[in-house]
């Protein structure tokens, strides 16, 4: 990764609405490229919209999100090129089922291919991709197609789609969702790794608590659409949760 394209994000008193409804609210943190932030939060606290938020799909209603080097991320021209450098991991997965796992995960590339070429991918795009899906333990089943796989297996070409853009920000909604427990430390380790000797910046709504512990550098906790918590993964302990959960 290039890395003057090292990523640093400021939120600053931002309020998001959809629907009129007042979704999220005065919240304020920063991201930075080398750390893994993990959201957490009740179901339907606002975890996903506030991803929807820093990949531009959801305006601010009032505050800012900042990108470092670019501007606000109200400014058109600053949306498209922070859109251009970061990748989202689906908790829905959005793959296409008839194709192979491979044929997935080169989609990734599919922005920067020319739409009338007969063989759309390079062979160092191919490679890249292959190399993708080995991360993920999936190198064997580069072949198969996508429908004829697991959950968990469908989820991790997921993953492997986004990394292959080898982003500066990578965005992931519950992206351990449908993977075997087992597997999912494997994964913690990989994006471990990956964000040391990338400085990526990662940030991931999850739902396992243990999970967030493992992976994250950094847990903001949500309540109410506000956050009660903002602070290093070791801190996060049984005072935090309750001021999270309310348990």
């Amino acid at each position: 990764m290039d890395p003057t394209k090292t990523m640093k994000i400021r939120v600053e008193r931002l309020d998001v609405k959809r629907s009129n409804r007042l979704i999220l609210k005065d919240i304020s943190f920063e991201i930075a490229g080398g750390e893994v932030t993990v959201i957490v939060g009740r179901s339907g606290v606002g975890k996903t919209t506030l991803l929807g938020a820093l990949n531009g799909l959801f305006p601010c209603s009032a505050g800012t999100i900042s990108i470092l080097g670019l501007g606000e991320l109200a400014e058109p021209r600053v949306l498209l090129e922070h859109q251009r450098r970061l990748a989202t991991v689906f908790q829905e997965r959005a793959l296409i089922g008839r194709l192979s796992a491979l044929d997935n995960v080169l989609l990734g590339f599919a922005g920067a291919c020319s739409p009338f070429a007969l063989n759309p991918f390079s062979r160092e795009q191919e490679r890249l991709a292959i190399r993708a899906l080995a991360s993920v333990g999936l190198a064997p089943s580069a072949r198969s197609r996508v429908e004829r796989l697991s959950g968990g297996e469908q989820q991790r070409v997921g993953i492997a789609r986004a990394l292959v853009r080898e982003p500066s920000l990578l965005l992931g909604d519950e992206p351990f969702s449908s993977v075997d427990p087992a597997f999912v430390r494997y994964l913690c380790h990989e994006f471990r790794q990956l964000v040391e000797n990338t400085k990526l910046a990662v940030v991931l709504t999850l739902h396992q608590l243990a999970t967030a512990r493992a992976v994250a550098d950094r847990v903001i906790g949500l309540c109410e659409g506000t956050v009660v918590f903002n602070g290093r993964s070791p801190e996060f302990d049984a005072s935090a949760e309750r001021l999270v959960f309310g348990t």
